[in-house]
């Protein structure tokens, strides 16, 4: 449903649809916000484009938009942008919390004579999204990067350790968001391959493609590019696992800042600050993200969680109870397999516990 967008409720008008859960009865109803001089509908914000563009970085409260027509054979940075600010009001065809956010395609109205600068008008639905729930009270659904194909989970095999647990939380909203996965376990050099690969085993079960690479010796980067070439995709993982260093080793240019990670807490430290699109050579372009450490599964019911579980597939149909949470009810399937050795006991743990944070 599309909605509009205003940026100063005080001065400018809204209509926005709120889905609205009643506590004791679920139901949706759609509410239209009005303030004064609610007159203008979504064609005639449109009308008054001049251009359309992807938004390819931010730069301090304006977003960069390489228009249409000069991101062909681009490698690196987009040497040709417009700094934008946004519109009064933004007709949106979105439904999570961001107004625009890097990898969006826009609308956008070129200020008078002035190539370099622009207002935004209108933003295109979105697919292949990262949303994430962000923190404290009053969560709201961030999106991350969009229209993206391949969502690469980069990791690192120590300095610091890879996380299991966030993997699997990336994994979830991965699929959400209608993206393909490839998980890359960066830093190999540092630790014994065959001991992570074994322990790694339960991601390749399950057809998700693992690349073991070292921006240092070079193992594993031709891989990484060969299966990224042509496509759209983005690097997402916490601060330290080596995302800038690998962006650097795919291009063989120096594009993007590298830190130490810290020696006392053994965590990475912030080195890209905003998510940035570089153009890929062969075609393509890969988006760099902010280091996360944490990573809230979001807009997901807790009863479809299982589903994003595939090694439950085999055996959830055959529980006793259905729906099931599988985490008590007798005559499991699922617990019955984990006890077996069928489903491997990390992932199932992982659930669990994605599971009980969805609760609190």
């Amino acid at each position: 449903m599309q909605k509009k967008i205003s940026r100063k409720p005080g001065r400018k008008s809204i209509v926005k649809t709120d889905h609205t859960r009643h506590q004791h009865e679920a139901v949706e109803f759609s509410r239209e916000r009005y303030s004064t001089g609610m007159k203008r509908e979504s064609s005639q914000v449109r009308d008054k484009a001049t251009g359309r563009g992807r938004v390819v970085g931010t730069s301090g409260a304006r977003w960069l938009v390489a228009d249409d027509g000069t991101r062909e054979g681009v490698v690196g940075e987009f040497p040709q942008v417009r700094e934008c600010h946004l519109a009064g009001i933004v007709v949106s065809d979105n439904d999570d919390d961001t107004v625009v956010c890097v990898g969006d395609h826009v609308l956008f109205a070129a200020e008078a004579n002035d190539v370099q600068h622009g207002v935004i008008l209108d933003v295109e639905k979105r697919t292949g999204r990262l949303l994430r729930k962000t923190a404290g009270e009053r969560s709201s659904l961030q999106c991350l990067a969009s229209n993206v194909e391949y969502c690469v989970i980069v990791q690192s095999a120590a300095e610091p350790f890879y996380n299991r647990r966030l993997i699997d939380r990336y994994l979830i909203a991965v699929e959400h968001g209608g993206m393909k996965p490839l998980l890359v376990i960066n830093k190999i050099e540092l630790m014994v391959r065959e001991a992570v690969e074994e322990d790694l085993r339960c991601y390749v079960e399950l057809g998700l493609p693992v690349v073991y690479c070292s921006c240092k010796t070079g193992e594993g980067l031709e891989e990484v590019r060969t299966m990224l070439k042509g496509t759209t995709a983005m690097l997402a993982g916490p601060s330290g696992v080596g995302k800038s260093s690998l962006i650097n080793a795919c291009f063989e240019l120096d594009l993007q800042k590298v830190r130490e990670i810290s020696t006392k807490y053994d965590k990475g430290k912030h080195t890209t600050t905003g998510a940035r699109i570089f153009g890929l050579a062969g075609g393509g372009c890969l988006v760099d993200t902010p280091g996360i450490r944490e990573f809230a599964v979001s807009d997901i019911h807790i009863d479809d969680l299982s589903y994003f579980f595939h090694d439950f597939d085999a055996y959830y149909q055959d529980c006793k109870y259905l729906p099931c949470s599988h985490t008590h009810e007798p005559g499991c399937k699922v617990m019955q397999a984990v006890e077996e050795g069928l489903i491997d006991a990390g992932r199932y743990d992982s659930y669990l516990r994605i599971r009980e944070s969805m609760l609190s």
